[in-house]
């Protein structure tokens, strides 16, 4: 790091020092457990002393989730499809810089799975980001013969909730491609702690909820603390409240004796309906929220039709409140 490049008598004869006299200038190695992956250049011609300490803590973890995105591409065989995309989403990203909102807004969709696919199942999802951003985040992973569902809501808004999404989805993935077998529990054990570390450098308050679901044959174990599980039978045609059951992540640095393991199972026909407060906490013009019983008539009596269909009878429903 030069507080100022064209000034520093280590570098006074290089060639591209003297002819474009930078100011600050910063390279730092991208490293994941002990790999180089890549550099990270940057350089600034407007100002000296431009990457001060706060800024460095922010780079490294940044560099550390592009170092861990990057092993992930290999395994998955796909890196060069990967840095293709990822490339550029980042240079929209990039474009949207100072627009915090507009990046937040970037950060919170870019990651989530376009057509989620679970073998046996019809799975309908969407996420609209409300004027104030974010960090609500769901995922759908099959790896090593099981299949996962995740639905967490980062608190707060912005680009520090964006980034803290960011990082759980990372760390997630990262978790199941090493071992796709470890019980949800030790899952959202392990995230936590790198998680928990990340928002302590960046000196945020933050925290998610979130449960992490494994899915094979019809049963579901699942763990975490976040909105019910609303579950339609389609023997009885009735809806089951199943409660969430754990803690947070992101405000203890080990949470593992504090996230008991429930199940359930679904039969052919059962629906099931995960959410965030984003949905129930919606105000309609008269100032009254959507809330849950709303949620709940809506599935009971369309809860027989295909995934899709109950997916736009709950927006349509949302939609009418609003209006």
């Amino acid at each position: 790091m030069l507080n100022d490049a064209a000034d520093d008598e280590t570098y006074a004869s290089d060639h591209y020092i003297k002819t474009h006299r930078p100011k600050s200038l910063l390279c730092m190695p991208i490293v994941h457990q002990g790999e180089l992956s890549g550099l990270l250049y940057l350089e600034n011609n407007l100002s000296t002393d431009a990457f001060t300490q706060n800024r460095l803590e922010l780079l490294e973890i940044l560099s550390s989730q592009a170092a861990i995105s990057m092993k992930n591409a290999n395994l998955y065989g796909e890196l060069e499809q990967r840095v293709k995309d990822r490339t550029h989403e980042l240079s929209r990203a990039l474009k949207a810089l100072w627009g915090e909102m507009e990046l937040a807004k970037k950060i919170q969709t870019c990651l989530l799975p376009e057509k989620p696919v679970i073998p046996g199942y019809e799975i309908a999802a969407s996420m609209t980001p409300a004027d104030d951003v974010g960090g609500d985040y769901y995922d759908v992973i099959s790896v090593g013969g099981c299949n996962w569902i995740v639905i967490g809501d980062v608190s707060g808004h912005g680009v520090p909730a964006g980034l803290v999404m960011m990082m759980v989805q990372t760390a997630v993935h990262t978790v199941l491609i090493q071992n796709p077998d470890t019980p949800p529990n030790q899952l959202l054990s392990a995230v936590n702690k790198v998680i928990y570390q990340n928002i302590e450098k960046m000196g945020e308050s933050k925290h998610m909820t979130v449960i992490v679901m494994a899915e094979k044959e019809g049963v579901f174990n699942f763990s975490g603390l976040h909105e019910d599980i609303l579950l339609r039978c389609a023997v009885t045609r009735k809806v089951e409240t199943i409660e969430t059951d754990g803690m947070w992540i992101g405000l203890e640095p080990d949470i593992s004796d504090m996230l008991p393991v429930s199940e359930f199972r679904m039969s052919t026909g059962d629906c099931i309906v995960l959410y965030t407060d984003g949905l129930i906490e919606a105000r309609g013009k008269d100032g009254e929220m959507f809330g849950s019983e709303r949620l709940i008539k809506i599935l009971e009596k369309y809860g027989s039709r295909t995934a899709s269909e109950i997916h736009d009878r709950i927006l349509e429903g949302l939609k009418r409140r609003m209006m």
